[in-house]
C-alpha cells in the first residue's frame, strides 16, 4: 500500500488558495509593522530557529520516532522521555568558515534546536533505545502492556 501525501483543501482548491495566499501576506505585514523591519526567514535561520522533520510510526508494540539531523554526530544530540514527552534537543555546528570569498547563497541552516513531541500511547521509557545513522535519528519505544491493542473472541450463541 503506497503512502500519499494529504494535501489541506487550501493546497488543491484554487478558491481556498487565493485565502491562504492573502492570510499569509497579512502576517507578514503585521510582522514588518510590530518588529520595525521586514523579518527575514533567513535572519531567523540564523538565530537558531530551526528543528528536524519527525516522524512518529505506532506499531503493535513500538512507538518509532524518527528526525532528519544532517550533518550531525551522536555527540550533538540528547533524547529524553518525561511521562509521553519525548524532546531532541542539539546543536547542528557550522564548522566551514570561508574568510577569502563571498556567499551568494546561505540557505543550510546551523545553531541550536529543541523539538518535544507527545507520544500517542504510554510507554515504558526506560526500555527505549536510540540509533543514528546516515542522519536520520530513530527511537524506538516499547508501549506498556496496557497501550497495545488486545483482541477478544466473542462467542455468540
Amino acid at each position: 500500500m503506497a503512502l500519499i501525501r494529504w494535501r489541506p483543501r487550501t493546497e488543491v482548491d484554487p478558491f481556498l488558495r487565493g485565502f491562504r495566499d492573502l492570510q499569509e501576506e497579512i502576517n507578514r505585514m503585521f510582522n514588518y509593522t510590530l518588529s520595525g523591519g521586514w523579518p527575514s526567514y533567513r535572519n531567523d535561520m540564523a538565530e537558531g530557529a530551526w528543528a528536524p522533520a519527525i516522524n512518529v510510526l505506532e506499531e503493535k508494540d513500538d512507538i518509532v520516532v524518527s528526525a532528519d539531523l544532517p550533518g550531525m554526530s551522536e555527540k550533538d544530540i540528547d533524547v529524553t522521555i518525561v511521562g509521553d514527552t519525548l524532546t531532541i534537543k542539539g546543536e547542528k555546528k557550522h564548522e566551514e568558515k570561508k574568510d577569502d570569498g563571498n556567499y551568494h547563497m546561505f540557505e543550510r541552516v546551523f545553531g541550536a534546536f529543541q523539538r518535544a513531541i507527545t507520544l500517542p500511547a504510554l510507554v515504558e521509557s526506560d526500555k527505549a533505545k536510540a540509533s543514528f545513522k546516515n542522519g536520520v535519528l530513530e527511537i524506538r519505544v516499547p508501549k506498556k502492556e496496557e497501550a497495545k491493542p488486545k483482541q477478544l473472541k466473542v462467542n455468540i450463541g
